[in-house]
């Protein structure tokens, strides 16, 4: 990849991922949870909810609504991913999900990703305005310091590949037995988050108040600045840490982050 153009968008998509799912083969459960029990916040042990799609569709957001619910959920806040990954040969481990049984996790890109067999699934599958989320997508690669050149055409080319992909990711998904699907749009998240909030929770038999907490009612177009770093600064600027009584409330500002 060069500063003049985009010579693979897969490239630039994988660099977005960032070998998405981020998994350790010892997942933490995030410090905001109520509980560290396998199941908590009303999902089944059996069931491992999967919130998936492609970068910058309001993954992030939708695994912090489900943390503010009580799920156990792999991953920090407020991105819910791993420095270290786990997924090996393109593969997560089989160990890994045994773990998260009862919570959630993170899959980005999951047309080059293999679950494992032999779990049932509740699958978030998120969905953005392919333009509004190719606008995002280059903030965060120059957010992340990657020599890309920000351009109509170069956005086009990553909202075409996304369209190219989604069918093959969803046939992969779709095709564990027993699993459900929940198809999601970030635009009605947020222009909509009430109804939208209250239909997510009751398919996964969560509470929607604290879910709806983490939503800041916003346009659904990019904003500027990375949100996700703002949360950061905020929380080391209240001096948050792990345990404090006052953590959910915390997680209700600025939590829109794509």
């Amino acid at each position: 990849m060069t500063t003049e153009t985009i010579a693979s968008t897969q490239e630039a998509r994988s660099s977005a991922s960032a070998g998405c799912p981020n998994f350790e083969l010892e997942p933490r459960v995030n410090s905001r949870e109520s509980s560290g029990l396998v199941g908590v916040g009303g999902v089944p042990s059996s069931r491992i909810i999967v919130v998936c799609g492609f970068p910058r569709s309001g993954t992030s957001l939708t695994m912090q609504m489900l943390c503010a619910a009580g799920v156990r959920c792999a991953g920090e806040w407020p991105a819910f991913e791993h420095d270290a990954c786990g997924v090996q040969n393109g593969k997560v481990p089989r160990e890994l999900m045994e773990k998260m049984r009862g919570g959630a996790v993170k899959v980005l890109d999951p047309q080059h990703i293999a679950l494992p067999r032999g779990f049932i699934y509740d699958f978030i599958w998120m969905r953005r305005n392919r333009n509004e989320q190719a606008v995002s997508f280059f903030k965060f690669l120059r957010a992340v310091g990657m020599p890309v050149q920000d351009t109509k055409w170069n956005r086009a080319k990553i909202a075409d590949s996304m369209k190219d992909d989604e069918p093959r990711a969803q046939r992969i998904l779709r095709a564990h037995e027993g699993h459900r699907w929940y198809p999601l749009r970030f635009e009605d998240l947020v222009d909509r988050p009430d109804l939208t909030v209250e239909l997510l929770a009751k398919f996964l038999g969560l509470p929607p108040q604290p879910m709806r907490a983490c939503i800041v009612r916003r346009g659904s177009a990019c904003l500027r600045g990375m949100l996700e770093v703002a949360q950061l600064d905020s929380e080391r600027a209240a001096g948050v840490r792990s345990g404090d009584e006052n953590a959910s409330e915390q997680s209700g500002a600025n939590s829109d982050n794509e």
